[in-house]
């Protein structure tokens, strides 16, 4: 039992590990679309407007930082989808690491049981090697005592 119990813990390790990696995958996804954002605001704060010219150089520049606008919620949108997904996958983790916890905790229970039943054991035996022992100095002595009389 102790080796099945053995295999199921490191399977519940396993899981733990490979959902806090896929916890740390998304954090990591969420920190490049912030990134992205501040990279898009920025060149969308640098961005020169025409003071002089015609209208129609000003709808271009409009145009070109409504794309500006568009992709910044667009990304701000996919990074509240991120959270969601990250807030399911630390509850599936939390999930695994209550599983492996209770596997771990059965397995210690179980390793100290048979140390103490091994233990036990060990004592049981050397009582009765030494009652043998004992028994059997007293046979040589009775043995001897017997023959030294004749």
């Amino acid at each position: 039992m102790i080796k099945q119990l053995i295999s199921l813990v490191k399977i519940a390790k396993q899981n733990v590990d490979l959902q806090e990696k896929s916890v740390q995958a998304c954090a990591s996804e969420i920190r490049l679309k912030f990134e992205y954002i501040d990279s898009l605001n920025y060149e969308l704060q640098n961005a020169d407007v025409p003071k002089s010219g015609s209208f129609k150089d000003y709808q271009s520049q409009k145009v070109y930082m409504q794309g500006f606008l568009y992709e910044i919620e667009k990304t701000y949108e996919e990074v509240a989808l991120l959270k969601l997904k990250k807030k399911e996958l630390e509850e599936v983790l939390k999930a695994f690491n209550i599983e492996y916890e209770k596997l771990k905790y059965i397995y210690d229970k179980e390793s100290l049981r048979l140390k103490k039943e091994k233990e036990s054991l060990e004592a049981k035996s050397l009582d009765s090697i030494s009652n043998l022992l004992y028994a059997n100095k007293g046979y040589n002595h009775e043995k001897n005592s017997t023959n030294s009389s004749m």
